[in-house]
């Protein structure tokens, strides 16, 4: 509790019922003064014109700062947010309403349908009345005679050898290619049809709902891209089986008197439901989102202004100990521009590593490199471990 709260406190126990005011004298040119002018600059020069740590218009001065201290202070516990997670934060800061996506519709696709088809279309049978035997044991043979059969049908000569077609052999051709082997060659073809047509069904699924990266909120961008991920595989899945099925049906309707077993299929239909059912979540979410967007912006705000208080605070803390130590200091809480020429040539270095970026470390070792400074590297950044980092070192 600040000295003017406590101040307050005990004239209302003493029994004072009027309003009451404290006055906080401060002498000039002291540390008291310069530690006031640095809360003024921080409060209207840093953080009241900062869209990332309040609103713009927002009424913040030294007395808001110094009650947020008070808390920080009162709470015992770190407020430091590294710079990946300020990235982060000010990301969805930046972001506006995003457009509402209907959910998807959830129909399975017709795989198992296709799969029995083709079964029984690869297994039916024949029955073999009068045949070619030559063309019974020669399939390729037999689909280039089934071919100029029907490109010579109404001719009297072959349009390939130029020979006389008689009656005889047109009859031995129509009994070998019957009726029951021309229906099968039908359905195959009208099968071949629906599985090139399925193959494309899903084609743009997503997209053309609208389920694109850039209508998702930030923070659900992991898991969209975790779904999407999971999607592509299961469709490119969906369209080898179709593509297995087509080929098996093309083998039969060259050898169309053979009938055979279906090879092993993998039906993903239900993960394909699955992925539909995770993205209707998704969007869920991300519809609700845009409800309290608002809210959720002035949290990030006040985390983030959190941080940069608890960096203020802890600079003055550590520039006291270092003075304390008689070690001459400079802080660096986050990364600036040029960084490198600012260090200078120091004998210590230390990183507090739970609040700077790695790019940060970096550079502060490449530097200590140059200068042959000591490192020391604490994963607490408090002024106890400071302490005790001096205390060793000095």
């Amino acid at each position: 509790m600040s000295a003017q709260n406590q101040a307050t406190d005990r004239a209302y126990r003493i029994g004072q019922k009027n309003k009451v005011f404290v006055y906080k004298l401060i002498m000039a040119d002291s540390i008291e003064e310069k530690i006031q002018t640095l809360l003024t600059n921080k409060a209207n020069r840093e953080i009241k014109v900062n869209n990332y740590y309040v609103k713009q218009g927002t009424n913040y001065n030294v007395k808001t700062i110094q009650s947020e201290i008070d808390e920080i202070i009162d709470s015992e516990k770190s407020f430091i947010i590294d710079e990946k997670e300020k990235a982060i934060r000010k990301k969805r800061i930046d972001e506006s309403v995003k457009q509402e996506i209907a959910l998807l519709p959830i129909t399975k696709p017709h795989l198992s349908e296709y799969i029995k088809e083709v079964q029984e279309l690869l297994k039916r049978k024949i029955v073999l009345t009068q045949t070619l035997e030559e063309l019974v044991t020669n399939s390729l043979l037999q689909e280039w005679v089934d071919k100029g059969r029907v490109l010579n049908k109404n001719r009297e000569t072959c349009a390939f050898c130029g020979g006389i077609i008689t009656p005889d052999r047109w009859k031995l051709l129509d009994a070998h290619f019957s009726k029951e082997s021309e229906e099968l060659k039908k359905s195959i073809e009208e099968l071949l049809d629906k599985l090139e047509r399925s193959k494309k069904s899903l084609d743009g699924f997503l997209e053309t709902r609208g389920v694109k990266q850039e209508n998702i909120y930030e923070i659900f961008q992991d898991e969209y891209n975790q779904y999407y991920k999971e999607w592509t595989l299961y469709i490119d899945q969906y369209r080898d089986t179709i593509d297995l099925l087509i080929s098996q049906l093309q083998e039969r309707y060259n050898d169309i008197f053979t009938p055979r077993e279906i090879n092993t299929i993998v039906d993903c239909s239900e993960n394909i439901i699955e992925i539909i059912n995770h993205f209707n979540s998704l969007l869920q979410k991300n519809k609700n989102k845009s409800s309290t967007i608002t809210k959720d912006k002035d949290i990030y705000r006040k985390e983030l202004r959190y941080s940069e208080i608890q960096s203020f605070i802890n600079t003055i803390e550590y520039k006291k100990i270092c003075k304390e130590h008689k070690c001459k200091a400079k802080v660096f809480t986050q990364m600036p521009a040029k960084l490198s020429s600012q260090i200078g040539s120091p004998d210590l270095i230390i990183l507090f590593t739970n609040t700077v970026s790695h790019k940060m470390v970096k550079c502060a070792v490449a530097e200590a490199e140059r200068s042959k400074a000591e490192v020391v590297r604490s994963h607490s950044s408090s002024g106890n471990a400071l302490n005790e980092i001096l205390e060793k070192v000095c």
